[in-house]
């Protein structure tokens, strides 16, 4: 998942300011690993539904474990938690992923098959 996913706030830095910096998603953060991940409320039922609604649920966790999916040596998270993360993540790049004329899909609904194919109660 590295390295695949550019930021707009990046790009409008980048760009001197053509592309707006705010998250595609709620419109009302700058857009960032760590506001998608850990912050967005466009996301907040994907967070649920994959077990990381409290707002400790990523508190002891690395950056590059919550914010990337990069399990460092030594790391004591355990991989349940570790492969419910990545999938969260995975689902969420998937949803930031350009589709036709720019559209992109909302989030994945709770209660519903997911694009990985894994069904929610």
């Amino acid at each position: 998942m590295t390295g695949t996913v550019t930021w707009d706030n990046s790009l409008a830095h980048a760009s001197g300011g053509r592309v707006t910096p705010d998250c595609k998603a709620c419109g009302e953060a700058p857009d960032s690993c760590e506001h998608m991940v850990t912050e967005c409320q466009a996301y907040a039922d994907l967070r649920s539904d994959c077990g990381f609604a409290a707002a400790d649920a990523f508190e002891g966790m690395p950056d590059c474990l919550r914010l990337r999916g990069i399990v460092p040596a030594g790391c004591t998270t355990s991989a349940a938690t570790v492969h419910a993360l990545q999938r969260m993540q995975a689902l969420m790049l998937l949803h930031r992923a350009p589709r036709g004329a720019g559209r992109r899909p909302p989030p994945p609904p709770v209660g519903r098959t997911h694009s990985l194919g894994r069904a929610h109660d």
